[in-house]
């Protein structure tokens, strides 16, 4: 009876042993998995920080550009204004010299 005993320990022990390689196998597995997961995810974060960037970028340069053509426009009103008073200044001196 107790080399039926061993045996059957022996059994046990060598399926428990089995099952613990199984899962140790599908640990290595999903650690790989994992590993490939990271680094997919890391390489999304770093498209994301640039596309930030990009972003920002191009929001300040459309501001810069936005800012420069208020600029222009607040320049060619002035220089109308300026021309229109020129013109009329002119036109009075005509109108006192010829008279």
């Amino acid at each position: 009876m107790a080399t039926d005993d061993v045996n059957d320990s022996r059994w046990w022990f060598g399926r428990l042993e089995s099952k613990l390689d199984g899962m140790d196998e599908k640990l290595d597995h999903t650690a790989e998995t994992l590993g490939r997961h990271e680094e997919r995810i890391l390489a999304v974060e770093r498209d994301v920080r640039d596309w930030k960037t990009e972003r920002a970028a191009d929001r300040a340069a459309a501001e810069a550009h936005a800012s420069s053509a208020r600029v222009g426009i607040k320049i060619a009103v002035v220089t109308a204004a300026l021309s229109a008073l020129g013109s009329i200044v002119v036109g009075l001196l005509m109108l006192l010299v010829h008279h």
